[in-house]
C-alpha cells in the first residue's frame, strides 16, 4: 500500500513545472517600502531588469509559493449566476502575483488571458482563477467576466473581475482534497507585500538563472 501510495503521488500532476525554473525569496525593508506605493514601484523597476537579462526565459514574482509556504488565503463573497452576490464569504486561496508568473511556472491558461503590466494599481482590481473555483461557481463557462467582494474592516468593499481562468494548482500537495486548488490570481501592483519569491526559468540551467536574478536586483537596489 505505501508503494502504491507513492507511485500515485509521483504521478499526480501538481499543475505546474519545477523542470529548468529556480526560485529565490526577497524581503523588503519596512524602512524603504512600507507604503503600498514604494513596493509597486520597487517591483517596476526589477521586473523591468530581470526583462534586460538575456538569460532569462521566463520570470515572474508570487506572494506564496506552492508546497513551499503555508497557503495564503482571503474571505470574498461571490457573483453567483443570477447576478446576485452570496451572503456569506467564502476562503479561497489568494495569490499576489506578477504578469509573468503564471506562465513561468507553466500553469497553462484555459480561457480569457493572463495578466498584463496595464493592470497596474491605477486599474480596476481584476484576476485569474483556477479551473477548479471557476467549475464550482460557474460550471457552463461563465467565469469571465463575474466578480467577487473582498470586505475588509473601515474599508468601502472591493469588487474583483475575473479576466482568465488558468489551470488547477495543487499547492499543499499531490493527495490534498478537490475543492483544494480553488485560487484567486491579482496582479501584485493592486496589493503589493514586503515579501515575495522570485521564480526565474533560464536559458542555460538554473544556476545561470539565479545569477542573473541576483543581477537584476543589485541594478535595482544594490542594498538589497
Amino acid at each position: 500500500l505505501s508503494v502504491t501510495s507513492f507511485r500515485a503521488a509521483r504521478g499526480a500532476d501538481p499543475g505546474y513545472e519545477t523542470e529548468g525554473r529556480g526560485v529565490f525569496r526577497i524581503q523588503l525593508p519596512d524602512n524603504d517600502y512600507a507604503d503600498a506605493p514604494a513596493r509597486a514601484a520597487f517591483m517596476r523597476a526589477f521586473l523591468s531588469n530581470l526583462a534586460r537579462e538575456s538569460e532569462l526565459a521566463e520570470f515572474g514574482a508570487t506572494s506564496t509559493l506552492p508546497f513551499g509556504d503555508i497557503p495564503a488565503g482571503s474571505a470574498l463573497t461571490v457573483e453567483q449566476e443570477n447576478g446576485e452576490f452570496t451572503t456569506e464569504p467564502r476562503v479561497f486561496g489568494y495569490r499576489r502575483v506578477t504578469p509573468g508568473y503564471a506562465r513561468t511556472m507553466g500553469i497553462p491558461l484555459i480561457e480569457g488571458r493572463f495578466l498584463s503590466p496595464d493592470d497596474g494599481e491605477d486599474r480596476p482590481t481584476v484576476a485569474l482563477i483556477s479551473q477548479s473555483l471557476a467549475d464550482r461557481y460557474w460550471p457552463r463557462g461563465q467565469a469571465l467576466g463575474k466578480r467577487f467582494r473582498r470586505v475588509s474592516p473601515g474599508q468601502p468593499p472591493l469588487e474583483i473581475s475575473v479576466v482568465g481562468v488558468v489551470g488547477r494548482v495543487r499547492d499543499t500537495g499531490n493527495a490534498e482534497a478537490a475543492r483544494t486548488g480553488e485560487t484567486i490570481y491579482i496582479p501584485y501592483a493592486q496589493n503589493p507585500m514586503r515579501k515575495f519569491s522570485v521564480v526565474v526559468k533560464g536559458r542555460s540551467g538554473t544556476e545561470a538563472a539565479i545569477a542573473a536574478g541576483v543581477h537584476a536586483l543589485r541594478a535595482t537596489s544594490p542594498g538589497l
